[in-house]
């Protein structure tokens, strides 16, 4: 990605909360949603590897991204 993640959770059984983390674990962005889909914007951020999660408050998922 360059700057904006689109996130889709049509698994989600409720609204879903966004977070990234650093690979150190340093939070850098965090996004919650009415329903199960969301977009979070990473501009702010530096190039490099990076994880996103996506929870639902009952599951969760962990995705690495590179942003360029």
């Amino acid at each position: 990605t360059t700057g904006i993640i689109n996130i889709n959770a049509p698994q989600a059984t409720a609204a879903i909360a966004v977070t990234i983390f650093d690979l150190s674990g340093k939070i850098v962005g965090t996004s919650k949603s009415n329903d199960t889909t969301a977009n979070v914007s990473i501009s702010n951020v530096s190039a490099g590897v990076y994880l996103v999660k996506v929870t639902d408050g009952v599951s969760s998922y962990t995705q690495k991204i590179i942003k360029n």
